[in-house]
């Protein structure tokens, strides 16, 4: 039972912080760069905070990520009044909750284990954590490129391959920021409880 109650608790933060993630790159960064950088299509996925959230919380939790995160991009997808659940919606979902997950084995069957590597501090692990990043952005690239395509909207690879990439890269590196403030602020508190 005490299980179960773990389990759940973890679905709802990890919901929480997807739909908190999407709910700031939708209402608040995308207009700001619509505003900022209207004609560059390169930028259009500037600080893509999804993303970030989806491999920081793969790198933690393994495959059982994919679980929590199919989950999290579900309720995050019925909370939106914006989007309508069709087939391609659906796939997204599936596709971007497991890449990571499949990035992370095919790193790991090469001989390198970015899961927490052993020998090396938590701060310092953010380099392997953005080259996966780089690396699910492309197959995140490919994807999406093989969707416009079968849904008839053919568009650059290029264009695809730079927004996935820089929002992808923007989004993990303010996710991490974030992580190092909120680690820096519970040091602080426990500090000044003393």
């Amino acid at each position: 039972m005490r299980e179960i109650q773990k389990e759940i608790i973890t679905v709802s933060w990890v919901c929480l912080l997807y739909f908190v993630a999407e709910s700031i790159f939708c209402s608040v960064i995308t207009p700001v760069k619509s505003s900022l950088l209207s004609d560059n299509i390169a930028l259009s996925q500037l600080f893509f905070l999804p993303q970030g959230v989806l491999i920081i919380i793969t790198w933690l939790y393994r495959a059982k990520a994919i679980v929590y995160l199919l989950i999290a991009g579900f309720f995050t997808t019925l909370a939106s009044p914006d989007t309508l659940i069709d087939t391609l919606v659906v796939i997204n979902i599936i596709v971007i909750s497991i890449t990571p997950y499949l990035v992370l084995q095919l790193f790991k069957a090469c001989g390198m284990d970015i899961y927490l590597m052993p020998g090396i501090e938590i701060k310092k692990q953010w380099r392997s954590i953005i080259l996966v990043t780089f690396v699910c952005s492309i197959f995140n690239a490919i994807f999406q490129g093989l969707a416009s395509f079968m849904g008839g909207a053919i568009e650059s690879a290029i264009v695809l391959v730079s927004q996935e990439v820089i929002g992808s890269i923007t989004g993990i590196i303010a996710c991490l920021l974030c992580l190092c403030l909120y680690n820096k602020v519970v040091i602080l508190y426990k500090f000044d409880n003393i």
